[in-house]
């Protein structure tokens, strides 16, 4: 991965990619298929997310999704909360 310096999407197996810039920035990314749809998954930045890392994360989605489950979806146990704001508009709580 070090080596990897030309701009572009470099492919590996279980739709796992890296992305390098034009800025020589690197980020892992995962394609996936939910509900029919082919989307892909940002997994973090190279410089942070070792290749393991991302393998295993890729693994883990690749089995959420044959559950039936998705990884783009909401998490459960940190559910997104609505509250109102000024003027009666609603707004995302922090």
């Amino acid at each position: 991965m070090r080596l990897v310096r030309t701009p572009g999407r470099y492919y590996y197996r279980d739709g796992l990619i890296l992305t390098v810039s034009p800025g020589s920035g690197k980020s892992w990314s995962q394609r996936i298929a939910t509900d029919g749809r082919r989307r892909d998954v940002g997994l973090g930045s190279a410089h942070l997310i070792t290749p393991a890392q991302a393998r295993k994360a890729a693994m883990a989605n690749r089995d959420m999704g044959r559950a039936g489950g998705s990884p783009l979806a909401p998490d459960e146990r940190q559910p997104v909360r609505l509250r109102e704001g000024r003027g009666g508009a609603v707004t995302f709580a922090a």
